[in-house]
């Protein structure tokens, strides 16, 4: 009976959501403007297979990891190549983690509801990326000079930083994951204090 109720509450969640959802695109729909007011038409030209060869994806592809590494001042202050090459390796590397993970047997095994999350955490963030890249096919904004930028996915963030250090997680062995995390975070210290002291700062106030 208790894990019935689980499941009816789990269901009535996901159409609370689905409805949520619903009523903000009908919202959107019904206040936008012309430019923007989601219609048949707009939604028919989906199934154009012209539009998907003419969207830029090399391009969705660059600026959404330039600018989740750093991309600032509204796209006109990069970072030096170095930064960008340690990010897709970082990305890199947590890929094949969760490789690693899935064929390696665990001395203390994710629990059902826990690979379960981690399941929901990749629909999330996969969800995330398809309303992104949608948007931009519905609304084709790269004919007017707009490329998405990665702040865009910010609403999964958090599903995307557990993805992560979960594939990090696999690569390494258990006595080296809690220094691997303090150094991880005092990284992540670095890195913005290099950002805000040698990048932003002689951009905006130099």
């Amino acid at each position: 009976r208790r894990r019935s109720w689980r499941v009816w509450a789990g269901v009535a969640g996901l159409i609370a959501a689905a409805g949520g959802a619903g009523f903000l695109l009908w919202r959107v729909a019904m206040t936008s403007g012309k430019l923007y007011r989601i219609t048949p038409q707009r939604l028919a030209q989906l199934a154009d297979p012209a539009l998907w060869q003419q969207a830029p994806w090399d391009q969705y592809g660059e600026v959404l990891l330039h600018s989740f590494v750093g991309w600032f001042g509204w796209l006109r202050v990069l970072l030096p190549p170095t930064f960008y090459a340690a990010g897709v390796g970082l990305l890199g590397l947590a890929v094949v983690g969760w490789g690693v993970s899935l064929f390696r047997r665990e001395r203390t095994p994710l629990a059902g509801w826990q690979r379960r999350g981690f399941l929901l955490l990749a629909a999330v963030f996969a969800g995330q990326i398809v309303l992104v890249l949608g948007r931009e096919l519905i609304w084709q904004f790269w004919t007017r000079g707009v490329i998405p930028q990665a702040r865009y996915l910010y609403p999964a963030l958090p599903a995307l930083a557990l993805l992560l250090v979960w594939g990090w997680r696999g690569l390494l062995p258990r006595r080296w994951r809690a220094p691997a995390l303090i150094a991880g975070l005092l990284g992540l210290v670095g890195y913005n204090l290099y950002l805000l002291f040698f990048l932003l700062y002689p951009f905006y106030w130099l």
